[in-house]
């Protein structure tokens, strides 16, 4: 995750507050995941409903960016 945002691979012009706002949505990753991790010996579907929507919401607002 953390090589997306090393300066050496990023392209020069790309805006400041558009690396703040890709870093502040990935950081939600990582936890989300722990938890579908965690509901998924005892509820399969809400494990992947987790999944889901977290993915729907970084389909959403990558398209914005």
């Amino acid at each position: 995750m953390t090589a997306a945002f090393r300066e050496s691979v990023l392209d020069a012009h790309t805006p400041a507050e558009k690396l703040r706002r890709f870093r502040r949505r990935y950081k939600l990753g990582p936890p989300i995941y722990f938890a579908a991790a965690v509901a998924a010996p005892f509820s399969p579907m809400l494990a992947m409903g987790i999944c889901t929507a977290l993915w729907m919401f970084w389909a959403i607002t990558t398209g914005e960016c």
